[in-house]
């Protein structure tokens, strides 16, 4: 290299700003987005004005960037202050939560029903989660037992079928007028939890059975419940749980698209559904994924009960990488995560044990 050429290399880095390898390494001032949330439970949703201040500020002070309000059972006692689900004054409960999270810089979601999964008192046999049956050469449904779990009072019911997007609909319209009243402050996000139907069938899946898949599946019945050649049985099983998977998708955009007509963005947990997770993932605003029991972290220090030892669920990053990868595919900046909810017994968690979790969602893509 000649005396010159070193020359002018030499000038032009001394023309490259300091910041360039410096400044530009400062860690970033963290957002309300890049803090962490807590799920809110509304127990009996026996809230008023001063105690929602009173938790929101707390959380803040806490370093907290804010909350999921799901309305839950009450507690014994407390019948008197409990108030029922969408009526005026619970809506007016939320739509003051929502003001305060704003004025304090923080964000509130609220789950589109009580407990999980979606459903209550609106929803009858014809729409709740359905199983099908097939005897002596006839098909039937019957419901399939799954009722609201943890219901908050006036969100007591049956749970919605999950593969009609009809009923998603339908279960909607309820939210619409005490929604929709002039002067609701309505929260950041609308929540679903993670799949924990039992159905298997709805009545519009012969019909959407024809139009997505080109033949009619009542004339396969005996080969989808496991009847004549296997190869068929294969087949006709695999457009069957394909179609399924399309009508849950349906389902879940329909509550996407009527949350964004409310302003709001969504969070959804596909995990457990028999679908195509990155698709369900995908079509939310907001994916969130779950850790599911303790990791076996060969960490000195960290303390395990017994049961996170033999325990059969430990944490799966593959599940994980679902939602961060949905994420990234589908251009979300957020993925979210239920976390430490399974480590150990209430009041029990060591924050050795919680730390490495955590640590595990970040180098799985989660950032919210």
């Amino acid at each position: 290299m000649s005396i010159h050429k070193l020359a002018l290399i030499l000038i032009a880095l001394s023309n490259f700003p300091y910041s360039t390898f410096a400044g530009d390494l400062d860690w970033p001032k963290p957002k309300t987005e890049n803090r962490p949330g807590c799920y809110w439970w509304w127990m009996g949703s026996a809230v008023d004005r001063e105690n929602i201040t009173w938790n929101l500020e707390t959380m803040r002070d806490a370093g907290m960037g804010g909350a999921s309000i799901v309305p839950i059972y009450g507690v014994h006692g407390y019948e008197d202050r409990f108030i029922q689900f969408l009526s005026p004054e619970w809506v007016d409960m939320m739509s003051f939560a929502s003001e305060e999270a704003d004025r304090l810089g923080m964000w509130v979601d609220m789950t589109t029903g009580t407990g999980w999964p979606f459903g209550g008192p609106m929803i009858s046999e014809e729409e709740a989660d359905a199983t099908v049956i097939y005897e002596n050469g006839q098909l039937s449904q019957k419901f399939s037992g799954r009722m609201v779990k943890r219901a908050a009072p006036g969100g007591e019911g049956m749970a919605v079928n999950p593969y009609s997007a009809k009923v998603m609909a339908d279960y909607l319209k309820h939210f619409d007028e005490p929604l929709g009243k002039a002067g609701v402050t309505l929260p950041r996000a609308q929540y679903h939890d993670s799949f924990e139907f039992l159905g298997d069938w709805t009545p519009e899946l012969p019909e959407e059975f024809l139009k997505r898949r080109g033949y009619d599946l009542l004339e396969h019945l005996p080969e989808l419940f496991g009847e004549g050649d296997p190869e068929m049985v294969a087949r006709i099983k695999s457009d069957y749980r394909e179609t399924l998977s399309d009508l849950h998708l349906d389902y879940l955009k329909t509550w996407v698209e009527w949350s964004a007509k409310k302003g709001c963005t969504t969070r959804n947990q596909a995990h457990g559904s028999p679908s195509n997770l990155l698709d369900l993932y995908a079509a939310s605003g907001i994916p969130e994924t779950e850790i599911f029991g303790a990791s076996i972290f060969k960490i000195p220090g960290v303390r395990l009960e017994p049961e996170n030892v033999d325990g059969k669920n430990h944490p799966q990053p593959l599940i994980n990488l679902m939602a961060s990868s949905a994420a990234h595919v589908s251009g979300k900046r957020l993925v979210a995560a239920e976390t430490c909810t399974w480590l150990r017994n209430h009041f029990k968690t060591a924050l050795s044990q919680a730390k490495p979790e955590i640590d595990q969602l970040f180098l799985n893509g989660i950032n919210h």
